[in-house]
């Protein structure tokens, strides 16, 4: 099984039900893809010094533009790793759906997060999503891969946003309960959600940031800040959106 980096395979980042072969790839994709999976790999070595034998699952990672119009995926879905689809979108940069099955996901979650606040990794978008069952959804570094005017062409929130997601089967839509967004140079964290009042924080101030059950914990060098966001996100229908 041809692999990508030690621990991650080739196959483990194809859809299983999709005739698509690596060599059928574009090179945009392949570099990207290896970007996730060094990545994954420095992640893989924390979650080591938590839970010993701690793997991690892929759940997905490339969508080939056929086949994420197949599942309803997002035209402008970072899965999409640089492949343009027919509606042109040309700013995706690889992500990747993970767990650790030895580890909590929320917990898994947590730890990645403090990992990019301290610097060990640098990651685009940074998701903890709920369908039936809990993942995290993970992109490569935007800078990486885009330049200057194509990053503008993209929201802080799609290009660095960490967030709550959670998926209503009964529409189809996808809810962000809770939202922080991350701005590229790691000035100031602003958490809100529906029509609360943003909290604006320096980096100085802030020790560790986590969403645990639709809510954001932000702790600070002199206290914690809690904030609960379910019931304005229940209000929040602007928030709804495909994924």
């Amino acid at each position: 099984m041809a692999k990508i980096t030690a621990n991650f395979t080739q196959a483990e980042f194809l859809p299983a039900k999709t005739e698509t072969k690596w060599s059928d790839l574009t090179q945009r994709a392949k570099d990207m893809a290896k970007a996730m999976a060094e990545m994954l790999e420095t992640i893989r070595a924390e979650a080591r010094k938590e839970v010993a034998n701690a793997t991690i699952r892929v759940n997905s990672a490339i969508r080939p533009p056929l086949y994420n119009d197949k599942i309803g995926g997002s035209k402008t879905s970072d899965h999409l790793f640089g492949m343009i689809p027919a509606s042109g979108y040309a700013l995706s940069v690889g992500a990747a759906d993970i767990v650790c099955p030895q580890m909590g996901t929320e917990k898994f979650f947590n730890m990645i997060l403090k990992m990019r606040y301290d610097g060990k990794i640098k990651t685009g978008q940074l998701l903890l999503e709920k369908n039936n069952d809990f993942w995290v959804h993970i992109a490569n570094d935007p800078a990486k891969f885009l330049t200057a005017s194509q990053l503008a062409g993209r929201s802080e929130w799609s290009l660095r946003g960490v967030g709550y997601n959670l998926y209503n089967g009964k529409t189809g839509y996808w809810k962000t309960i809770a939202q922080g967004e991350f701005y590229g140079t790691a000035d100031k964290i602003i958490s809100k959600a529906g029509d609360l009042s943003p909290v604006e924080l320096s980096t100085e101030q802030i020790k560790k940031i986590m969403i645990v059950g639709g809510a954001i914990t932000i702790c600070l060098a002199t206290g914690v800040i809690y904030v609960s966001y379910k019931e304005k996100a229940k209000k929040n229908k602007k928030n709804e959106k495909k994924q």
